[in-house]
């Protein structure tokens, strides 16, 4: 019998599902949780469940419901939020995009894509964001800069909280944005980031910026008309691998 993979799919399948989504079970994301489990469900074509390796270490339904119920005590199904599990594969790099997000609506997984939670490079005074749940919308990168440099992504919607290599913790604006990477690095001095070419923004619209605008109900001129931010807030959530485990053996 195949393997099935944390979302219940087989993991060769589950690499070729870029035109659904997955439904996950209603009364595990509204925090019901009966021990009756609903059956997953097909959604809109247009939002696309995206993986690059099916092989990388993804979170299960029941994990990811977990998680969420601990992190956010009173979830609203009219939130959007970005789960992004820092270290995923259980050995945290800088440079690599070994980290992973998830975006969940209205009950419904949008997508799970690689990315990056740490800056490309570590010196004194470089910012790490802290774990925890912070607010953003979509906004422009490199909001004073023209194109190409400055471009559509996603900005803090309030103060972030971010450990300086050498320095300490800091609160407050600091541009620690979530964005494509250039130049074939994790591109980052702080800011969260996915690879351009496939896991940001893609022809098939499958990347975390495609999915999350269509969520959003912006597109990428509205946001660079608007480079401040446009549009609904949603929930960033930055957790480490180590604290999954710790929050997956809370009873």
């Amino acid at each position: 019998m195949p393997r099935p993979s944390s979302f219940g799919i087989e993991p060769k399948r589950l690499h070729t599902l870029t035109s659904r989504s997955v439904k996950l079970p209603i009364q595990i994301l509204s925090f019901i949780f009966s021990e009756t489990s609903l059956a997953a469900q097909s959604a809109d074509k247009s939002d696309a469940l995206h993986t690059i390796h099916s092989s990388t270490t993804m979170l299960t339904q029941n994990q990811l419901a977990k998680i969420l119920r601990l992190k956010i005590k009173d979830v609203n199904p009219s939130t959007i939020y970005v789960l992004a599990v820092r270290g995923n594969q259980g050995k945290n790099r800088i440079g690599v995009f070994d980290d992973r997000a998830y975006a969940v609506y209205d009950w419904t997984l949008k997508g799970t894509w690689r990315m990056n939670t740490d800056p490309s490079s570590d010196v004194v005074g470089r910012a790490h964001l802290v774990p925890g749940v912070y607010d953003y919308r979509a906004g422009k990168h490199h909001v004073n800069d023209p194109a190409p440099r400055g471009r559509a992504a996603f900005v803090q919607a309030g103060p972030v909280q971010v450990k300086r290599t050498g320095v300490g913790i800091e609160t407050g604006w600091f541009g620690i944005n979530l964005h494509d990477a250039k130049g074939g690095s994790t591109s980052s001095l702080g800011c969260q980031t996915w690879n351009q070419g496939a896991d940001f923004y893609n022809a098939e619209g499958t990347g975390f910026r495609d999915v999350m605008y269509r969520i959003l109900g912006v597109n990428p001129e509205k946001v660079m008309a608007n480079p401040s931010g446009v549009g609904r807030k949603f929930k960033y959530i930055l957790v480490t691998a180590a604290e999954v485990t710790e929050l997956l053996r809370t009873a």
